[in-house]
């Protein structure tokens, strides 16, 4: 296995599971503009990019639905963001927690 794939599942790994599902890439990818190696990046630093941009897409969602008259809001594309932060926020949960562990275990073994 050459060092590009050694590093690709270590990465992987220690994210606490595949930094980039199809189901994944496709919800954010028609949520919010971003790049492949946004969605790739399954490090705590890059979801937490990921999700301020939700987030901020779903604050101006929220200012959409409640301007009445504005025709550009749409209660799916709302319920979606949700859905997605929520996602993410569970996600990013699990890559701090594979972090604090492989922290921990790495202490463990230099005591």
């Amino acid at each position: 296995m050459s060092d590009r794939h050694t590093h690709l599942a270590d990465r992987l790994a220690y994210a606490g599971g595949p930094a980039m599902t199809a189901e994944r890439s496709w919800m954010i990818g028609r949520l919010i503009p971003v790049f492949v190696h946004e969605l790739e990046d399954g490090s705590v630093e890059g979801r937490l990019v990921i999700l301020r941009r939700l987030r901020q897409a779903l604050r101006t969602e929220r200012q959409r639905a409640r301007a009445a008259a504005d025709p550009a809001y749409s209660p799916g594309r709302h319920a979606d963001l949700l859905q997605a932060c929520r996602h993410e926020e569970k996600d990013l949960l699990t890559a701090i927690r594979a972090e604090l562990t492989a922290l921990s275990d790495w202490r463990a073994q230099a005591a």
